[in-house]
């Protein structure tokens, strides 16, 4: 606004602007800058320095400087309007935040009111979206989008017409994973289906090459995104070696012969 004031005054051609905001006197200092307020008050001054000496000096506020409390308690009494009477322009950055919001918002009302099944599984683990993207293993990915050697997944491709889990309820990994509350020996779960890096159904089993269990990494994913809540209340309910809790402990085969679907 005192550059506004400057640009109307004709005879003084020196002139001398004070603040106590030394973080705008650095940001107009340097070169690189992406804040459009800046560099849109950078563009004034070019322009008036075409015409007028511009000087600006810091002062260091509340230290009784008379003038700086004066213009502090104007700024005050301006906060107490009923209306605004100069609106400042949005910067880049909020345009860009505002429009990425209003796209998130239409995608989140296209994805929870979806009439097709495409995507209803990854919907029920994963019900609101994010632009953020997220680094997910293979097996997480096979989790959330239901693909991978289930009996939902053989029915839905047209590779099997038995939906079924051994158990009777609908094989999905939700089931798997979640839902389940019978006990199981490992081989009586996968039956015939043996899937290359799942050595059991019920539970995502370790991969061949000795890495992190897998199970483990699915059971953490969950409880850390908060999800399907209504079924998992807290880290009691997953399988710990250590990497839930954070103390790694020793998991005898004998203990993962016979495994509880929560």
């Amino acid at each position: 606004m005192a550059l506004e004031f400057i640009s109307t005054i004709g005879p003084w051609n020196k002139i001398n602007l004070y603040t106590d905001s030394l973080s705008v006197l650095e940001a107009l200092n340097t070169f690189k800058t992406s804040k459009q307020e800046i560099l849109a008050i950078k563009n004034d001054i070019l322009e008036m320095s075409k015409e007028k000496s511009i000087t600006f000096h810091w002062i260091p506020a509340h230290t009784g400087i008379q003038g700086n409390e004066t213009a502090d308690s104007y700024a005050k009494k301006a906060t107490t309007r009923p209306n605004i009477e100069k609106i400042p322009k949005k910067s880049f950055k909020q345009l860009k935040n505002a429009i990425s919001n209003v796209q998130t918002q239409i995608w989140q009302e296209r994805w929870a009111s979806s009439t097709t099944t495409n995507g209803r599984h990854t919907e029920k683990l994963i019900p609101a979206v994010s632009i953020h993207v997220k680094k997910f293993s293979h097996f997480i990915v096979q989790f959330l989008s239901g693909h991978g050697r289930f009996p939902a997944y053989f029915v839905r491709f047209g590779r099997s017409l038995n939906i079924k889990c051994p158990c009777g309820a609908v094989g999905d990994t939700l089931h798997y994973v979640v839902n389940s509350r019978k006990k199981f020996r490992a081989d009586q779960v996968c039956g015939s289906m043996k899937p290359r890096h799942l050595n059991c159904l019920a539970h995502f089993g370790d991969p061949p090459d000795g890495s992190i269990d897998v199970r483990e990494s699915v059971y953490m994913y969950i409880y850390k995104e908060n999800i399907v809540q209504e079924h998992l209340t807290g880290p009691q309910h997953y399988p710990d070696n250590g990497l839930v809790s954070g103390t790694r402990g020793e998991v005898s085969r004998n203990q993962e012969e016979v495994i509880e679907i929560f």
